[in-house]
């Protein structure tokens, strides 16, 4: 009865701090039961956060996990009565990493389609983002159409990645995208010039 109580518990939260730009992933939803019953067992909660995305993730001056996805997770695993445990989870990983078990949750920015609804399932949005192009000093560039024939950074499995490639496979210049990990490798390809521009949501700092 106590695990019980602690689930219904842990579905208002998510209900509350869901996002659509950053919602919270839960695995396999007949199994939620279960799956919150060996959490509660282990007295952690592993939460997967992208800690290269200030300020909704990243690493303070000491190097420890900071910011609103990291202050999310402390706050779901404080309502189970249990240690938040931080697993820092890069993009293309955040889905595998529910899959495999390596965490119980990610709360990290991610948009949520049909497609990953077949695996993972979403809580309510809590944060809403747009899609911004970013460039350089050098690049001025005030319109998505002005990407035409340029050099594009996008960390893959993202929905800018998506967006892109819907856009740029209409164009006759074809798409020029440079595929990276992260949020790093983003900003440095700009910075070096390897890349026009890169793509993200307003959220990101």
């Amino acid at each position: 009865m106590k695990n019980k109580e602690k689930f219904f518990q842990f579905r208002q939260v998510c209900t509350v701090l869901g996002i659509a730009a950053l919602p919270l992933f839960l695995v396999g939803t007949p199994a939620l039961a279960d799956k919150l019953d060996d959490i509660v067992s282990s007295g952690a909660l592993r939460c997967g956060v992208m800690l290269d995305f200030p300020p909704l993730g990243y690493r303070d001056a000491s190097g420890n996990p900071a910011g609103f996805d990291v202050e999310t997770c402390n706050d779901i695993a404080a309502q189970l009565g249990v240690k938040p445990e931080i697993v820092e989870t890069q993009a293309p990983q955040r889905v595998p990493a529910l899959v495999s078990g390596t965490v119980d949750i990610v709360v990290g920015g991610t948009t949520p389609t049909l497609e990953r609804a077949k695996t993972v399932t979403f809580t309510d949005p809590y944060n809403v983002g747009k899609l911004v192009v970013v460039t350089g000093s050098a690049n001025r560039i005030s319109g998505f159409d002005e990407l035409k024939g340029k050099s594009v950074a996008l960390v893959r499995g993202t929905l800018p990645e998506t967006a892109y490639l819907a856009a740029c496979n209409g164009w006759s210049e074809g798409c020029k995208n440079l595929s990276l990990a992260n949020n790093a490798e983003q900003i440095t390809a700009v910075r070096q010039g390897r890349a026009n521009a890169m793509i993200e949501t307003n959220s990101f700092m």
